[in-house]
């Protein structure tokens, strides 16, 4: 019965073995694959110094088409007109410029937002994940120590069932002794009639 029990124990605390390794495995794949995401969503994104640099080479790019097309078509301007062109272009480049730096910053301010929403949202994803894998832990904690203790239960069932078996036969055998060696004291060993 003693060996039972120990194969028993064995068993049940190398499925515990087991099971916790599954579990540690799976929280090492899940902080791997998470740290990634983490740092892609935790950086701010920040295109507006880049939409106005693409906004200034697209004023000086239609600038140089204007004058090529002016030049083309044999249009001169008069020293009026030339001022007046340069003041509208002037008003034009700064109006293309904030209007770039500004729709860039309102596009950025949502991309942060969805990232902020997402990765709030994976966090909270895994901190369930964590909380179950901690309650895992101590499923597999208490497991073990039931184990344990219905071994250690068994054990000491054994011993005093074994110590209880040889008190009953002593006290068997004191009976008996006592009972079958010769009946009555001072008896001629027959019973008394009713």
């Amino acid at each position: 019965m003693a060996n039972l029990s120990n194969t028993q124990y064995n068993v049940e605390l190398e499925d515990i073995k087991n099971e916790y390794q599954k579990q540690r495995n799976s929280v090492r794949t899940n902080v791997t694959n998470i740290s990634a995401q983490e740092n892609a969503l935790m950086t701010d994104i920040d295109t507006v110094d880049e939409q106005r640099v693409k906004a200034e080479a697209s004023n000086l790019s239609s600038q140089a088409e204007a004058a090529r097309n002016r030049k083309r078509y044999g249009v001169e301007l008069t020293g009026a007109e030339q001022s007046q062109l340069a003041r509208t272009d002037s008003l034009t480049r700064g109006s293309t410029v904030s209007g770039a730096m500004n729709l860039a910053r309102r596009n950025d301010e949502q991309v942060n937002l969805a990232n902020t929403y997402a990765m709030t949202s994976m966090l909270r994803g895994g901190y369930k994940g964590a909380l179950a894998q901690f309650q895992a832990f101590g499923d597999i904690g208490v497991a073990r120590n039931n184990s344990y203790e219905k071994a250690r239960a068994n054990a000491r069932k054994q011993y005093y069932g074994f110590l209880g078996n040889i008190a009953s036969i002593a006290v068997g055998a004191t009976i008996m002794a006592g009972a079958g060696g010769g009946g009555a004291p001072g008896g001629g060993g027959t019973s008394p009639p009713m």
